[in-house]
């Protein structure tokens, strides 16, 4: 069932002010996410493999929706949520979905990561697939994702490596170090998450599964 929110989340500012790398818009942009979709299938394959059944799905970073249509047509997947800066993306994702004709419900908006307005718990797994190096606040953006798993719950992180001298344009500052998945590591066991599967996916992409960790305080 397709999303039936009448409006999206703004995003932080027009697309026209944002870099196509971070906010794609246009016709360059669509091309520019049509070349990351042929660029992403080993990662959105190994991201897809370790999705828990029966899964309520936050991706975060969505892109052209190829992850979130292999997410809806395999089935166990019973709710699907998105968020992504760019505008022409978030429309493209919602026909593509829309056209798959399947009962699961979906929900996007277009956002940065900023904007994940769920309440605590609503999800089984958060995706992020090559995105992670555009949050534009990590720290408070780990934080939140821990809050919205639900308990026994996972994100599934895929990092895109950018080699020894990592663009000073980057909003993620762990993903600006020379040891960007160290920087990685670091910021998610800063934020309460243990690792429980790191691995290269191939030359340029490491994959990463954490558990969130919640403290009872009383």
């Amino acid at each position: 069932m397709p999303d039936q929110t009448p409006s999206d989340m703004p995003a932080q500012k027009p697309a026209g002010a944002m870099p196509q790398s971070i906010v794609p818009h246009g016709p360059v942009g669509r091309l520019i996410g049509w070349v990351r979709e042929l660029l992403n299938w080993q990662a959105n394959n190994w991201a897809l493999l370790h999705l828990p059944p029966e899964a309520r799905v936050l991706e975060i970073g969505f892109g052209t929706g190829r992850l979130a249509t292999m997410c809806l047509k395999r089935g166990g997947v019973i709710y699907y949520a998105g968020v992504d800066p760019s505008h022409i993306m978030v429309q493209s994702v919602r026909r593509r979905l829309a056209a798959l004709k399947l009962d699961t419900r979906f929900e996007l908006k277009e956002s940065d990561d900023r904007g994940l307005d769920w309440p605590d718990a609503s999800f089984d797994a958060i995706l992020a697939v090559h995105s992670f190096h555009f949050w534009c606040d990590p720290e408070a953006t780990l934080h939140k994702v821990g809050r919205l798993l639900a308990p026994g719950g996972r994100l599934i992180l895929v990092q895109r490596m950018h080699g020894r001298k990592p663009p000073a344009w980057l909003p993620n500052s762990f993903c600006r170090e020379k040891d960007q998945r160290a920087g990685a590591r670091r910021a998610l066991i800063r934020a309460g998450f243990s690792i429980t599967q790191d691995r290269r996916i191939n030359p340029r992409s490491y994959g990463i599964v954490a558990e969130y960790h919640r403290y009872d305080l009383n």
